[in-house]
Order: C-alpha cells, then sequence, then structure tokens
C-alpha cells in the first residue's frame, strides 16, 4: 500500500498491483523496477470536489527516472480512466516531462501537451511542479526553476468524477513508468514560485512532509511500514497546529523546533520516552500569517516540513 498522508479528507491510499515488482527502501522512496500499477480502489473523489472548486490544480513531484526514453507518455501520476480519457496526466515523454490537463476547452485526452524542454528529464533525483491557475496559466517547474509556461483556458466542470488516481502507469495498462518515487502531491491550488522554491529548498524528506504545505488533498507518498510518519495538521492553520510522530517501536527522544523563514527559533518543545504516538502542539495566534519550518528529530533521523499560517 502507498498510504495518504496528507492529512486532508479521507486518506485516498493506493493499491500495489504488483507487491514484487516493487522495492520499498531504506531512505522511504519506492522503487518501481518493472510494469506495476498503484491506483486507489474508488473514484478519486476529494480530487474532484477540491480542483472543481477552485478551478485550479498543482501536481508535485520528487523522482528519480529510471531512463530517458519510456514514453507515451508514461504515467507518473495520472487521474484517468484509460489511455484516451483523463481529467490530467502528469508523466514522461521520453527526455521531456508531459502533462496533459481536461479544461471546457480541450479534448477528453487532456491535449495538447505540455511538454517541458529537451533535456530537461535527468536520471537523478529531481523536483517536478506543474502548475495551473484559473486563468489557465500552466507553470511548469524542475529543480526550483521556472521551465515552460503555457494557457489552458477554460474551466474544470467538464472532469468526470467517477475516475480513480493511478501512479506509475495507465489505469488500462500500456502506459508504464520506472523509476523511484519519493514524493507525489497534489493541491487544489496554483503553487507560486516562492512556494516551489520553498519545496524545492526543503526537499523530499524521505516522502514526507513536502505535502503538508498550501491546500494539500492528496499526498502518496513513498513511506509505508518502513519507517516513522511524521505529519503537520491542520495546514493551513489559523492559531494552533499539531505535529504527530508515529514509529513503529518506542521513542527516547523527540525534539520539535519551529522557525520562521528567517532562520529564526519560534519555540522548542522536547518529548522522552514515549511509546510509538506522540503530538506536539503549538500556538502561533501572536504571529503573523505566512509559512513556518517544522523540524522533527527523532531516532537519529530529521525530518523537515512546513506549516502555512493563514
Amino acid at each position: 500500500t502507498v498510504h495518504d498522508y496528507s492529512g486532508g479528507g479521507t486518506p485516498l491510499d493506493l493499491t500495489i498491483q504488483n507487491p514484487n515488482n516493487v522495492t520499498w527502501n531504506a531512505n522511504n522512496s519506492l522503487s518501481i523496477n518493472s510494469s506495476t500499477l498503484i491506483s486507489s480502489s474508488s473514484a478519486a473523489s476529494k480530487v474532484y470536489n477540491a480542483c472543481t472548486a477552485t478551478n485550479e490544480l498543482t501536481v508535485e513531484a520528487w523522482i528519480v527516472p529510471g531512463n530517458t526514453s519510456q514514453g507515451g507518455p508514461s504515467r507518473i501520476v495520472t487521474y484517468s480512466q484509460d489511455a484516451s480519457n483523463r481529467n490530467w496526466t502528469f508523466g514522461q515523454s521520453g527526455n521531456r516531462y508531459a502533462q496533459r490537463l481536461r479544461t471546457t476547452t480541450t479534448g477528453g485526452n487532456g491535449t495538447p501537451d505540455v511538454n517541458s524542454p529537451n533535456n530537461a528529464v535527468q536520471t537523478n533525483l529531481q523536483h517536478v511542479v506543474v502548475s495551473r491557475d484559473a486563468n489557465g496559466l500552466v507553470s511548469m517547474y524542475v529543480d526550483g526553476q521556472l521551465i515552460q509556461t503555457a494557457n489552458r483556458t477554460g474551466n474544470f466542470s467538464n472532469w468526470n468524477a467517477n475516475y480513480e488516481l493511478a501512479l506509475v502507469n495507465e489505469l488500462n495498462g500500456g502506459r508504464d513508468w520506472e523509476g523511484d518515487l519519493y514524493l507525489i502531491a497534489l493541491y487544489a491550488d496554483a503553487m507560486t514560485a516562492a512556494e516551489v522554491q520553498q519545496n524545492f529548498s526543503v526537499g523530499p524528506d524521505c516522502g514526507l512532509g513536502s505535502g503538508n504545505n498550501s491546500k494539500s488533498i492528496a499526498a502518496e507518498a513513498g513511506a509505508g511500514e518502513a519507517g516513522p510518519q511524521v505529519n503537520i495538521y491542520p495546514t493551513p492553520f489559523e492559531n494552533e497546529f499539531q505535529v504527530r510522530y508515529v514509529s513503529n517501536e518506542a521513542v527516547q527522544e523527540l525534539v520539535v523546533r519551529v522557525f520562521d523563514l528567517k532562520g529564526q527559533l519560534i519555540e522548542t518543545r522536547t518529548l522522552r520516552e514515549f511509546d510509538q504516538v506522540a503530538e506536539v502542539e503549538f500556538s502561533l495566534a501572536s504571529y503573523t500569517s505566512g509559512t513556518y519550518v517544522v523540524v522533527v528529530e527523532a531516532g537519529g533521523e530529521t525530518y523537515r516540513l512546513t506549516a502555512i499560517k493563514q
């Protein structure tokens, strides 16, 4: 199972169709070694409801492509029915990244594609973001840098509410992708250039944490049973938020620090000798709205997350 750690609505967990074709890694990434499908068991309703309410969408990915020749485009993440009908798809076409997005001005296949420039795909860890705002502007970023823009006008009122969410293949097969997944996160708003830079600076956090930014609606992380789970909720928050840490074993010490974006320490909490689950609450009622960095240290590991104050 690939778990939904977004904290938004009912978890949209995904099931790996061929577990023998994947490998969970020590850093909580998921290696796709050969063809499989990782998909929801029912319609991705919370994705539909959130995005059709805003007519905005951001797909964020921390990935290592297996090669620069897989195409079709091969599906990294897709919200679709089959190879010809989709609400949107983010994938790889050889050495380019590609997005297909259905709006009231495109066909059911979401074409024409929005393609990155040639050679954008590299076989090292990459942070890729594709964002579409309500005015139709599509922006594509790789490692924090804007590499492509396009216009896809219209709205999402012609989306199909019955489609499912899937990773690394099309729902009916034939568009398999191979490589490593660290984080796939979906947002029902358009991410700004500053937010993309912030998420890139935070890093993949072993598949945990980056999905807590902005209005996260689904974050399919490479973190399964292999390691601790670290989450912030709610985010965005008004005055208070909680950090939840879940481990498979007892923990001797947990230290949580909150910083502003200037690197100034706001508050520190320390818990000692607890059994597997801990929740730490912070109040930022007297602080201004904006982004705060949360650093969690436990079990010899460090996790960096972000929380947004409305």
